[in-house]
């Protein structure tokens, strides 16, 4: 895997980082990396731990696909129209990455789950095929039971509404509402996760229409993440079939 990274790609003044296979692949996609609330900036804190570097391969080298990690507007933006408009930008900019242009394929962790889903449902025939690790699916449980309350309510203005936002930005909520049904999606979470509950990936994948859930022994932690089948995620972004 070639990394470089880099700055202004996607947005003026915030970080990107490059993944390229070391066997150039040009029948692929190219992927967007959407990163969790891991830190600030959000395209190089998220991808400074150990146990992702399994997945990481997997999408580049084994996939066969070029791509790139971005702030997408810093680590606290939960799905809001903030991403939503960055990864307009990103879209653009991975068209230029010479992989087969008009589709990008989403790969997304924890908070990146708000981030790719909402965007897709406004940009379905732009997306390929979607990833999830460890998702949040429902932000108004997370807002409401979890430390992140006040980052989810200022990254909706000062307070976060489910029937106000819910249907454009909460990803279990864009699914029941038929958002999704064209997008293969492969799904893994953790079967004990309190933050990202096992409930709501499983109401989930009953409403996105072509989703394949896999439940992992463990909770929100970087150990659940170092569970994830590499041979199950690179068949997904190289060939694009769910497994049966």
């Amino acid at each position: 895997m070639r990394i470089q990274s880099s700055s202004g790609n996607v947005y003026a003044g915030e970080q990107d980082i490059l993944l390229a296979p070391v066997k150039c692949h040009p029948e692929n996609y190219p992927v967007v990396f959407c990163h969790g609330a891991e830190g600030s900036p959000g395209a190089d804190a998220w991808m400074g731990l150990p146990t992702r570097w399994g997945s990481f391969n997997a999408v580049i080298d084994e996939g066969g696909a070029t791509g790139f990690s971005s702030d997408l507007g810093g680590s606290a933006t939960w799905g809001n129209d903030l991403v939503v408009s960055r990864m307009d930008s990103a879209f653009n900019f991975a068209q230029t990455l010479g992989q087969i242009a008009g589709k990008v394929i989403l790969v997304a962790q924890s908070m990146g789950a708000a981030t790719a889903i909402a965007w897709a449902s406004a940009n379905s025939s732009k997306v390929a095929r979607i990833v999830l690790v460890i998702p949040v699916l429902n932000i108004l449980d997370i807002r409401d039971n979890s430390a992140y309350a006040n980052d989810i309510n200022a990254a909706y203005g000062g307070l976060y509404v489910e029937a106000t936002h819910g249907l454009n930005h909460s990803p279990l909520t864009i699914a029941q509402s038929d958002k999704l049904s064209s997008i293969p999606i492969l799904m893994f979470y953790g079967d004990v996760d309190t933050l990202c509950k096992p409930v709501y990936a499983q109401q989930f994948a009953e409403a996105a229409g072509q989703c394949r859930a896999y439940s992992m022994s463990g909770g929100h932690a970087e150990t659940t993440v170092a569970m994830v089948p590499e041979n199950i995620l690179s068949e997904f972004i190289s060939k694009g079939v769910l497994p049966a």
